[in-house]
């Protein structure tokens, strides 16, 4: 399992990759997720 800190750095590019495809209030909530997710799948399977 990927270590919790790395994930949401994971997490984070992924969001910064989709940023300009999101609407304002999309962004938020996705940096959101990304912080609170465990690891990169949970997080993908939301998405």
């Amino acid at each position: 399992m990927v270590p919790t800190k790395i994930a949401k750095i994971t997490n984070l590019v992924i969001c910064l990759k989709i940023f300009s495809q999101k609407k304002a209030e999309d962004k938020i909530l996705c940096f959101s997720d990304a912080f609170r997710a465990s690891n990169l799948e949970s997080f993908l399977l939301n998405y």
